[in-house]
């Protein structure tokens, strides 16, 4: 493991600080040295932390053991605050958070990395999402989101701009559209909303896309 910026005394620190501490109150198990650099699911190595002990104690985890990805998930898991939890994560702190699991999840690092569903997982999937209708069917954005949404994407670059399909890859697409017809209420949809995307950028409400 190569070793980051922060120094493990100020994570062993932290860690003494609760051990020697009896909190009152919402806590949460932490293993002391992680399992994936060697730690065991024993009682001395294991610590309860407060909330916001537990997020930073894996904050310095992380930059101890910047190359680990399970740390930097582990990290990320520290942002993501459900009902039972009561950690408060600013925005600086969630952005860290989230761009560790980023970084950890590229190439080899995501657990998923060179394989394949197969037939039978890719079957079940797809008796699961028959007849279910999309999450956000129904709902509509309110003006404040769309407007967020027009000025996030300001001058943005289509993911796959530069990538070149190949001439299987075009094949398969063409061969999944093969015999697919769309009904005339799906007909009228699309062109009603392009139509009401092209007002739009007419008349500025909506900015014209920059792709260079």
């Amino acid at each position: 493991m190569v070793r980051g910026t922060t120094n493990p005394m100020r994570y062993n620190k932290l860690i003494e600080h609760y051990k020697k501490t009896e909190f009152c109150g919402y806590t949460e198990s932490h293993h002391i040295i992680p399992r994936c650099v060697g730690g065991m699911d024993t009682p001395d190595n294991l610590v309860n932390l407060p909330a916001k002990a537990h997020y930073l104690a894996h904050w310095m985890l992380h930059k101890m053991y910047p190359d680990e990805p399970k740390l930097a998930r582990a990290f990320w898991f520290m942002a993501l605050t459900g009902k039972n939890h009561q950690r408060k994560i600013t925005a600086r702190m969630f952005e860290t958070a989230r761009k560790a699991n980023h970084i950890a999840s590229l190439g080899e690092g995501n657990p998923f990395y060179g394989k394949t569903h197969s037939d039978d997982a890719k079957e079940k999937m797809s008796v699961a999402k028959r007849g279910k209708s999309s999450w956000n069917k129904g709902i509509s954005c309110s003006e404040e989101t769309k407007s967020k949404l027009r000025v996030a994407n300001l001058g943005s670059v289509p993911w796959n701009k530069g990538i070149q399909i190949s001439e299987e890859t075009k094949k398969k697409i063409s061969e999944s559209q093969t015999g697919s017809v769309k009904s005339d209420e799906q007909k009228q949809k699309t062109s009603n909303s392009m139509k009401e995307v092209w007002r739009k950028r007419r008349e500025g409400i909506s900015p014209m896309p920059n792709y260079k």
